[in-house]
């Protein structure tokens, strides 16, 4: 198949994608494929990379996998390196340059070549996403209907029955909704309902644009765990990487936070978040990165490599009703420990809505948290007001500049004041003390 130009398939636009490249079995394999066919010429099979600015600057591939899979790929005879004379000079220094064979291609369809350059390919993430990109590619290329600015309209079990007989495998029904689901969240695909079914079309339009930059991922991720680009830089980062790296979906990301903050002490320094970024980069491509599989290894070799402080946790309910100072005190269990070495307060604040549904809520306010300790009341958080407080919102405060030199038995309060009496608001917090024993 060559490229259709009265369909609007051109090399300008377009890049042949091989179908005995489909059945790759990994995400990485099928980005492989895509980066050597992507700048494939299309008269001479010729492909080349350069190591530096196509492969590892692309972070997706490193240069051991990308050896690796060139190597499968020569062994399997879809490759051979190039020792003709079609370059004057021949490859440049980090060049690596090859002939895909047979060629030119008996079976192929066309992919937007906007899908490499515009780094489409590093923001999809996962295997089944990949692989529903190419079979959308692989019908619309055949759809003799079709043309390059339209996509027909697929259920989930044409799906289905197009990644058996192109995958050799069928894809589950679970695997294709969260893969289309993934897909529709970066705007690549578009849902239909029509009389309660929903049908899927590829957005092809989309992959005109950049796809979401660094920086876009990190803002949104700050917005949707309330954290601060200037106190909380390393829990962003770490955050966006389980976004750009690890495949979640950005929806996911306040139960990856909360999950996070449930690991305290182990998790808590900024020293502990760059090990986990390592540690999850060093995953890629060959084990899961799916959250909390991620964190209960890295905890598991933790355990395995050195003693771990011991957790003392307590669970603190602030109402306040007919007065705007509300309190309790910590009481941990009076065993032997040395002193914490770290602590971390995770609160939530909730509001009820009034009985009545046409009753107003009022001006929302924030109430203000202290802790009490040694005769002082240390305020912890600055009140905020506006809208907003009616959602719950979950919070982080290091305490441990303010608890050191604890001991068991001495007394601590955790307070909250609101500047004025109001009704309906709760504060649910846990604080947490990693300490020697």
């Amino acid at each position: 198949m060559q490229f259709d130009h009265a369909r609007g398939f051109t090399p300008l636009r377009h890049y042949l994608y091989l179908h005995r490249c489909l059945r790759a079995r990994t995400a990485t394999a099928l980005d492989f494929w895509d980066l050597l066919l992507a700048r494939a010429d299309p008269s001479t099979g010729l492909s080349g990379l350069h190591i530096g600015r196509d492969v590892t600057a692309s972070r997706i591939l490193s240069r051991p996998t990308f050896y690796k899979l060139m190597h499968q790929a020569e062994a399997s005879g879809l490759i051979r390196r190039w020792q003709g004379d079609a370059l004057a000079d021949g490859p440049g220094h980090g060049e690596y340059l090859v002939e895909l064979t047979p060629w030119p291609p008996e079976q192929a369809f066309c992919k937007p070549l906007a899908y490499v350059r515009e780094k489409w390919l590093q923001a999809v993430r996962g295997l089944a996403a990949k692989q529903v990109l190419n079979l959308f590619h692989l019908i619309l290329t055949q759809d003799p209907l079709c043309s390059a600015d339209g996509s027909p309209r697929l259920f989930v079990s044409d799906l289905r029955r197009a990644s058996g007989s192109v995958l050799g495998q069928a894809l589950s029904h679970h695997a294709l909704r969260a893969a289309l689901a993934n897909l529709a969240e970066l705007g690549l695909v578009t849902a239909h309902e029509s009389g309660g079914l929903r049908r899927y079309a590829l957005n092809s339009g989309a992959f005109d644009t950049r796809a979401p930059s660094r920086e876009e991922i990190a803002a949104e991720v700050a917005r949707l765990a309330g954290l601060k680009p200037d106190k909380d830089a390393p829990w962003i980062r770490l955050l966006a990487d389980f976004v750009e790296i690890g495949g979640h979906r950005l929806r996911e990301i306040p139960a990856i936070y909360r999950h996070l903050l449930s690991m305290h002490p182990l998790i808590a320094t900024e020293r502990d978040l760059e090990a986990l970024r390592a540690n999850l980069r060093q995953r890629i491509p060959w084990r899961s990165t799916a959250y909390r599989v991620v964190l209960d290894d890295f905890v598991r070799e933790r355990r395995s490599v050195r003693q771990v402080q011991q957790v003392r946790s307590q669970r603190v309910r602030l109402r306040f009703g007919a007065h705007s100072i509300v309190g309790e005190t910590l009481q941990w269990e009076r065993d032997r420990w040395q002193g914490p070495v770290s602590a971390m307060l995770r609160y939530e604040v909730q509001r009820t809505r009034p009985a009545h549904p046409d009753a107003g809520e009022g001006d929302e306010v924030w109430p203000q948290i202290f802790l009490w300790r040694q005769g002082s009341m240390i305020p912890l958080e600055v009140p905020l007001t506006g809208s907003g407080l009616s959602a719950q919102r979950l919070r982080r405060l290091d305490l441990t500049r303010w608890l050191r030199g604890l001991t068991p038995g001495e007394p601590v309060s955790l307070a909250a004041a609101l500047p004025r009496p109001a009704t309906g608001v709760c504060i649910q917090a846990v604080v947490s003390l990693g300490v020697r024993v």
